[in-house]
């Protein structure tokens, strides 16, 4: 029975012989039939009592009937059952390969993957509790790429991905929703509603404290966002979010005021329409009175524009974009706007003029177009030196080099200077044409400068095959007898070209023509030939020629120099073509024309073209390179607008030239004209100090103007009431230094203002209390507990509280620390704002980063920052480590709650925090120079007047600390009301 089981089993094996005989295919469903009658037959066998043999026919069918993929299947199944999930996935994926529709295989491979991505989960779960997020992420991310296609997969990677980053709830809910839409899942939805009330909480939250700090915009911001998430919900007000827009766009408006008054006027203006908060109709109308000027120079601007007055419109709008400096301004695209009409302007008129042959007026017009134009200024310099190649009849090298590539093909300044080119050397080409019979050398001569341009002036290779042979015509026509063959005599010849030289030197002199008859034929022509002079030139006729054009170029230069609006170039040029003799009439017109010109333009204000003429002046003097180089950097500084360099400067070079002298005049009569403005505009804002500073500067430049003899007296009269009355206010809050800078500042008006002031109650008041506190004077900020405490054992709890207070006793005690640190009483006092409490500049902040306490022993890892000013750059920062010795605390006095240890603990932190802080003693000294850069880097006038005063009672200063006090007097100068 085993043996015809056996038999039959194998004979309906796959691949045997009696079951491809019989047709049978190798199915699932025939391998599962044999199964079953294997089955069967163990029955049967143990019927029979044959355990043994039944086991051995069951083992001996199924290997003999296993598939293909059998072996990797059971190399999967012992992989997985030791753990390895790895091993069993690859072991399974190759059963799969070789039998792809085995059910078995795949569920087993599918089991398997699910195990694995249940271990990464288990994996970022324990990353989580321990607080390692990006390890969770990256644990998140394996799972995914064990199963790319499951969207709850990729919710819990994205996630955490974006926890590990520092994401906020409302951005991880924000992420949530995103993910429901881009792929819908159950679990993006329910990720979505849970994390909806904590990111509304979240946002309300920072709403309320961002508008508690005075960050509006930010707090509107939050707002917005939590009424993305709960629309409906208690707690976002509509006129709360428009209160909170006015005042955003109030303190864009305040910080935009001292740059860019037309943007802060704007600002308010919204502001004001949006709601109506205290303050802001009064900041309106200051930012209206600021902006006015402005906006009526901008409106002059355009219309200057719209009159056709392009160059006046630039300057206007130059104006404009100096007085505002803001981005946003609408001056500067309009500016662009019109600079590209104007170049386009020139570049017609340029073409239309070398059209008609006006070539000195299209020579113009492109230098024109060029101070319009985008081109970089190398760029701009090979078109200039192209359309000058041109002017000096190099029309093959202007060529070339306006088709250089460095040029772009496109530019329309560059397309005109090409038309230039072309017209130049068309008419140059007339020209050629026109003397090709009368002077044949010439005519070459001026043909080969234009060799190369016959692509774009097909005439040329014309003119050129007629010139030869006119050439070979005259040779051949020549006067004379002939020889035997034909061929002209060389005798005759040469008797034919002496006459023909006696008849020039006759026709040179004086008289000679009218002497001979006019039907009397020279000696040298034939009654029966066309005389022959004009048909053989000399060299003197080409050298006439050329000193009559270089005389005519020189003419034409000087003329350009005189009307173009940058004479620079041409004064150069000019000066390197007649430097050879420098009592030239031309240089001394130019030098004429170019002075009278700059005192024209520099009657009334600073202009770039008074600078550009002196200088241009200053190249036609003569000087030597230093003293020129000189007068080009002070022509320069008077361009950008730097009149008070620009005087020293001039004033410098001496009696070197009368352009010297000339600038000198202009930069000087230009600067009081500027101070007046600034003046007129101080006494309309009622700045006091500022008037008198002006007036001061006025009366060391014109000690008898006008302005000094009529308003002297009132302001130092106004200056020394206001002066003592804003020294009081600012004593009583606390402003010592600014109160003594102001002080100062009026003294410095005149001889009774400084008798008023040295002898009144507030500078002695001033002076006392500098002398006070020269010393720096420091506050124990409130201690913040690290990060790193939250795991520490709970006996390190409340240590931090006390290693603050043992270091403010320990320290205050102290004088040796090159600082006084508040005690807790005057710590009180100082933050209650009192009166009589000192004048505190710094902070110190101590952190707790570590703690590990036992009943006897302990450690910490403490560290000291030192800020100056208090909320400012960290002046030092250093880290310290504590370690109790065992037998530091007895046991019997060791508690079951460990205050004596936790005590004793803090005691020697705080100790080793002190000394620390004195070795630290040094770079404590160097407080004003970091007060000096805080004050400097934001514009603290209060700051920079306290290190100023300070600076100056310290009298002897290095050469670092006498640059910095000079750069704090000059920004007080510049900031100070």
């Amino acid at each position: 029975m085993f043996g015809a089981c056996r038999r039959a089993i194998c004979s309906n094996r796959p691949g045997s012989a009696s079951a491809q005989s019989a047709g049978l295919a190798s199915t699932p469903f025939s391998l599962a039939l044999l199964r079953a009658t294997a089955v069967d037959a163990v029955v049967f066998a143990l019927r029979r009592r044959v355990m043994a043999a039944g086991l051995t026919l069951v083992v001996m069918s199924f290997a003999a009937c296993a598939g293909p993929g059998r072996e990797a299947f059971r190399a999967g199944e012992l992989a997985r059952s030791r753990g390895h999930l790895d091993e069993a996935r690859d072991a399974y994926e190759r059963a799969l390969e070789q039998e792809p529709t085995n059910a078995e295989y795949r569920a087993a491979l599918g089991g398997v993957l699910d195990q694995e991505i249940e271990a990464h989960r288990r994996e970022a779960a324990a990353c989580e509790e321990a607080g390692d997020l990006d390890g969770a992420a990256r644990a998140r991310n394996r799972a995914l790429q064990v199963s790319p296609e499951r969207s709850d997969l990729l919710l819990e990677y994205r996630l955490a991905e974006a926890r590990a980053s520092g994401a906020t709830a409302f951005q991880l809910y924000a992420l949530a929703a995103e993910l429901s839409t881009t792929a819908p899942s159950r679990a993006a939805q329910e990720a979505a509603e849970v994390l909806r009330p904590l990111a509304y909480l979240e946002t309300t939250r920072a709403a309320d404290e961002a508008e508690v700090a005075g960050r509006f915009g930010e707090a509107l911001d939050h707002l917005r966002n939590a009424q993305r998430v709960e629309p409906e919900l208690p707690g976002i007000q509509h006129d709360r979010m428009a209160r909170l827009q006015a005042q955003a766009w109030m303190a864009a408006g305040n910080e935009a005021l001292p740059s860019d008054p037309v943007l802060a006027f704007d600002l308010f203006r919204r502001a004001k329409a949006t709601f109506d908060l205290d303050g802001l109709g009064k900041r309106l109308k200051n930012a209206e009175r600021r902006a006015r000027p402005i906006l009526e120079k901008l409106e002059a601007a355009r219309a200057r524009a719209a009159s056709g007055r392009g160059r006046d419109a630039l300057r206007l709008y130059g104006q404009v974009l100096k007085m505002n400096g803001g981005e946003r301004t609408p001056a500067l695209p309009e500016r662009d706007a019109l600079r590209q009409k104007l170049m386009l302007q020139e570049c017609r008129r340029a073409e239309l003029a070398a059209d008609r042959g006006s070539f000195l007026l299209a020579h113009r017009a492109l230098k024109d177009a060029l101070e319009f134009s985008v081109l970089t200024g190398r760029q701009r310099r090979l078109v200039l030196q192209g359309i000058d190649e041109s002017r000096r009849r190099k029309h093959t090298r202007a060529w070339e080099t306006l088709n250089a590539s460095t040029l772009p093909s496109d530019d329309p300044v560059l397309m005109a200077a090409r038309s230039f080119v072309v017209a130049t050397a068309r008419r140059a080409t007339e020209a050629v044409e026109a003397i090709i019979l009368e002077k044949p050398l010439l005519a070459r001569k001026r043909l080969k400068a234009l060799r190369g341009l016959e692509p774009i002036i097909p005439e040329l290779a014309q003119l050129a095959t007629r010139l030869e042979t006119n050439s070979s015509t005259t040779t051949a026509a020549a006067p004379g007898a002939t020889t035997a063959n034909g061929s002209p005599d060389p005798e005759s010849t040469l008797d034919s070209q002496r006459g023909l030289d006696a008849a020039r030197a006759t026709d040179r002199t004086p008289g000679a023509a009218s002497q001979r008859a006019p039907n009397n034929p020279s000696p040298s022509q034939s009654p029966l030939q066309p005389p022959l002079s004009v048909s053989v030139p000399t060299k003197d006729d080409d050298r006439e020629d050329d000193a009559s054009e270089a005389r005519r170029q020189m003419a034409e230069l000087a003329h350009e120099v005189a009307v173009a609006q940058d004479p620079r170039p041409g004064a150069r040029q000019l000066w390197l073509a007649l430097r050879s003799d420098p009592s030239s009439r031309v240089l001394a017109r130019a030098r004429t024309v170019l002075r009278a010109r700059a005192r024209r333009t520099a009657l009334r204000r600073v202009s770039p073209e008074a600078a550009w003429a002196l200088e241009a002046a200053g190249m036609l003097d003569g000087l030597d390179p230093p003293t020129e180089a000189a007068l080009q950097l002070a022509c320069a500084r008077l361009a950008e607008g730097d009149v008070e360099l620009a005087q020293r400067l001039f004033a410098a070079l001496g009696g070197v030239s009368e352009t010297a002298q000339l600038g000198a005049e202009l930069a000087r009569n230009l600067r009081i004209q500027e101070l007046r403005r600034q003046f007129e505009t101080a006494k309309a804002e009622a700045k006091v100090l500022r008037e008198a500073a002006l007036l001061a500067a006025i009366r060391s430049l014109a000690p008898s103007d006008r302005l000094v003899r009529t308003e002297s007296r009132r302001v130092e009269q106004d200056a020394i009431a206001y002066g003592l009355e804003r020294a009081r206010a600012l004593l009583e809050t606390g402003q010592v230094g600014l109160a003594w800078v102001t002080l100062r500042r009026v003294a410095a008006i005149g001889a009774s203002a400084l008798r008023s002031v040295e002898g009144s109650a507030e500078m002695s008041a001033a002076e006392a209390r500098l002398r006070a506190s020269r010393d720096l004077t420091l506050v124990v900020e409130d201690f913040v507990p690290a990060p790193a405490l939250a795991s520490a054992p709970t006996a390190c709890r409340g240590l931090e509280a006390l290693v603050m207070d043992d270091f403010t006793s320990k320290a205050s005690a102290r004088t040796d620390l090159g600082a006084f640190v508040l005690g807790k009483l005057w710590k009180h006092r100082f933050l209650q704002k009192d009166p009589a409490a000192p004048v505190v500049f710094g902070a110190l902040a101590i952190g707790l980063d570590a703690c590990h306490l036992e009943s006897l022993t302990g450690t910490t890892r403490a560290s000291l920052r030192l800020d100056v000013p208090r909320g400012g750059a960290a002046l030092f920062r250093v880290e310290v480590e504590s370690v109790l010795d065992p037998g530091a605390l007895p046991r019997d006095e060791a508690d079951e709650q460990g205050n004596a240890i936790r005590a004793l603990l803090a005691a020697e932190t705080a100790e080793r925090l002190v000394e620390t802080m004195l070795s630290q003693r040094d770079a404590t000294r160097s407080w004003l120079r970091a007060l000096s850069d805080h004050a400097l880097q934001h514009a603290d006038v209060s700051l920079a007047a306290e290190a100023y005063a300070r600076l100056e009672f310290d009298g002897a200063l290095d050469e670092e600390g006498t640059r910095r006090r000079a750069a704090l007097s000059t920004f007080l100068d510049a900031h100070l009301e």
